[in-house]
């Protein structure tokens, strides 16, 4: 369940973000000292307290990501990363393709957590969005109509 509702968060989460912007010095000290052990090298860090979480906004390595940290102990919960359609897994992209070929490829987004790696598939069809939650093997898990 604890898996579950994770996955949902960092959907729910991404893009979001900025609505609930927190102050920096909202954020622990643990968790600070997490995020630079496992992220050296960040740039353009923004930080925001979602009570059970507080999440970095970053660059890393040419890539916008998220890390999301638990507030009470300070460790690393998980990460969502946007990638370009070409850099997801192959069997992503064939299932995408095959299902949904005819649809408006909008983003994707890397999650990665205790649960595994699972990819966020946002398009269009006829003129609605969709997010289509993909397991890293190509199996679509779910299919949410996503806000505008």
């Amino acid at each position: 369940m604890k898996k579950i509702l994770m996955s949902l968060l960092l959907v729910l989460v991404v893009g979001s973000t900025t609505a609930f912007a927190g102050d920096e010095k909202d954020i622990s000290k643990q968790v600070k000292k997490n995020f630079e052990k496992e992220f050296v090298g960040a740039s353009s860090v923004k930080w925001d307290n979602l009570g059970d979480y507080q999440v970095a906004t970053f660059t890393f390595q040419n890539n916008r990501v998220e890390a999301f940290f638990n507030s009470e102990t300070g460790e690393l919960e998980g990460t969502a990363r946007y990638v370009m359609f070409d850099q997801l897994p192959l069997l992503v992209m064939r299932t995408f393709n095959k299902h949904f070929a005819s649809t408006d490829f909008i983003n994707a987004l890397e999650i990665s957590n205790t649960a595994g790696v699972s990819y966020v598939l946002t398009a269009e069809i006829q003129n609605k969005m969709y997010n289509f939650k993909v397991s890293a093997d190509g199996n679509v898990l779910r299919k949410i109509k996503a806000r505008r």
